[in-house]
């Protein structure tokens, strides 16, 4: 999935992460760098919103391409904005918490909320991007 992100949404702006073997390349190092430091375990609790955005990140895929292929897509697409909301609005209440009143202040989960939420806006419009161009070949 992450590299579907990476080769879809940056790849046409940035040729050299539309290389699937470099796109693959960069979640490994990042899971390694963090399996190894120990750095995973101040990560994992936004493991939770990850996970929920992956699940909308699919069935927006998913919508993507029954629409483009013609066939009914709101049994899909209307959880994919339910997931969507939900994480979305997870995250933007997660970044401040963790910044300034969480005790500790933890700045490293909001700067992986960030990095969620950057992705997830730019998946987001590469998607409303395709869904206008499927409608206006109709």
């Amino acid at each position: 999935m992450e590299r579907y992100v990476w080769t879809e949404s940056i790849g046409a702006k940035i040729p050299i992460l539309g290389n699937k073997w470099i796109a693959t390349l960069i979640p490994i190092a990042v899971a390694y760098y963090l399996g190894f430091t120990g750095i995973y375990s101040y990560v994992w609790p936004m493991f939770g919103s990850a996970n929920q955005l992956v699940v909308a990140l699919a069935l927006l895929t998913i919508s993507m391409w029954l629409a483009s292929t013609k066939k009914p897509a709101m049994y899909t697409a209307i959880p994919c904005v339910i997931m969507l909301t939900t994480t979305i609005g997870a995250l933007i209440w997660q970044i401040p918490y963790n910044l300034f009143y969480a005790v500790p202040p933890q700045p490293q989960l909001s700067l992986v909320g960030i990095i969620l939420l950057v992705l997830a806006v730019v998946v987001v419009i590469e998607a409303i991007r395709t869904l206008i161009r499927i409608k206006s070949q109709k």
